[in-house]
């Protein structure tokens, strides 16, 4: 029992931003470090428009900035490009369990775990499925395969 909740509370720790107040001189700094990611990894997407990397990272910039609704759309044009982009599958999974949409998350996931059977965020996020479905023994052993996966994940404070 103790390890399932180990592994619940280590994925649950894992996903939340942290939580901390800054004062509006560092956020006005952030911002403008997230715009300028964001135009430079813009005009990367225009001279590749094709590349599901640059996309993927345009969609990253835009997570970091807080534009999530830009960010899945970079993300959802990243895996139009290549249906087997693995970072993709997985980030769409996360988001639609965040939307609590379980079964498109549990589609998006599962062919995921088809192209990369040892991906240790695969299975942290089926892990977050199974605890949204209530099924905590399934949790375990998807937290447990993560784990075996990257011991080092057992460090983690």
């Amino acid at each position: 029992m103790f390890v399932k909740l180990a592994l619940i509370l280590l994925l649950l720790v894992a996903q939340a931003p942290a939580g901390r107040q800054a004062d509006s001189r560092v956020v006005q700094s952030q911002n403008k470090e997230n715009v300028s990611v964001i135009e430079k990894v813009k005009k990367e997407v225009t001279k590749n428009p094709n590349s599901p990397d640059a996309q993927y990272q345009l969609g990253l910039a835009y997570l970091k900035a807080g534009l999530d609704q830009k960010a899945e759309m970079a993300f959802r044009k990243a895996l139009s490009i290549n249906h087997n982009y693995i970072d993709a599958l997985i980030i769409i999974a996360q988001i639609e369990l965040n939307k609590k949409n379980i079964d498109s998350a549990k589609k998006m996931i599962l062919k995921a775990k088809e192209i990369a059977p040892n991906n240790v965020r695969v299975y942290n996020v089926l892990g977050g499925i199974s605890i949204s479905e209530g099924n905590l023994n399934m949790a375990e052993e998807n937290f447990s395969k993560a784990v075996k996966i990257d011991p080092a994940l057992v460090d983690v404070h």
